[in-house]
């Protein structure tokens, strides 16, 4: 590029000659990782406060970007906070549909926070070999908690100190958008992938199974009423901290739903080669 060009386009894009730009070029989605690069130019800022990100692609994940990307601390997400937040009043439906970005899926996979690794290899795998889609929480909705901190922050009391009642009160309400949105997503899901392990379900007596995370009790249900109702394997899962101390366990009505071991997961992949409809097909009558 020369360097008439050069300086045409930052001027088209309000970027003066001496920024240090960087340029990522791919579809947006979370196969290409753009958060990543979003986090270390945060970082490079801090060294470098001259330097711009810039993104070039298609966006093919309606929850991927630009939400997450304004969820990241920057100006932009603390625009879009106080931009919601009018006359004290928070605009509910447009903070739950920036957080919250529902997507028709082929898989949606529930795991345990400690199992966060385990889940990112088994997605990976099922987009890789399949060409499958597949929600994964902390892939499209990695930022909701820190949506929240920043809110809570935004309703200090005099004293600057957080108010137990308010902070109570916005934790109800961003429980009650997280169940509403749960659901939604899980009926937007053809398959739902429960990665059993003792991290999830660490209670386990003859028949009966306990999580000790209300959220994997209620995506159950969710699944179960959805099953009865479509006839659809679906599934999500959103967790509390691991280290709360308070606990409560909930008996899982896991009868009839199926379950399946790596080797049985390797052998669909080996013997559906990379076809997304025979693979599909193999997980449904397994």
């Amino acid at each position: 590029m020369n360097e008439v060009s050069r300086n045409e386009i930052r001027s088209n894009l309000g970027i003066t000659n001496d920024t240090i730009l960087i340029g990522q070029i791919g579809r947006i989605s979370p196969e290409k990782n753009q958060l990543f690069s979003v986090m270390v130019a945060k970082e490079l800022t801090k060294i470098f406060p001259n330097v711009k990100l810039c993104f070039v692609g298609k966006e093919v994940s309606d929850s991927y970007m630009p939400n997450n990307a304004k969820n990241d601390g920057s100006d932009d997400f603390k625009e879009f906070i106080k931009n919601i937040v009018t006359d004290e009043v928070i605009k509910g439906d447009d903070l739950s549909s920036n957080l919250f970005g529902l997507k028709d899926v082929d898989f949606f996979i529930s795991y345990s926070s400690k199992d966060q690794k385990v889940a990112k290899k088994l997605a990976r795998v099922l987009q890789k070999e399949f060409k499958a889609t597949v929600f994964l929480d902390c892939d499209d909705w990695a930022y909701c908690r820190d949506i929240m901190r920043e809110i809570d922050n935004r309703y200090l009391n005099k004293e600057k100190k957080y108010d137990y009642n308010t902070v109570k009160l916005i934790s109800e309400h961003f429980d009650s958008m997280l169940s509403v949105a749960l659901f939604q997503q899980i009926s937007k899901s053809k398959i739902l992938l429960l990665i059993n392990t003792e991290n999830s379900i660490p209670i386990v007596k003859d028949t009966v199974t306990k999580t000790l995370s209300p959220w994997i009790y209620e995506e159950i249900i969710f699944a179960k009423t959805l099953i009865l109702e479509r006839q659809k394997a679906l599934r999500e899962n959103l967790h509390f901290s691991d280290s709360a101390p308070f606990k409560m366990s909930f008996t899982l009505p896991l009868d009839g739903i199926k379950t399946m071991d790596a080797n049985s997961l390797f052998r669909i992949v080996s013997e559906c080669n990379k076809d997304r409809k025979k693979a599909l097909n193999a997980f449904l009558n397994f």
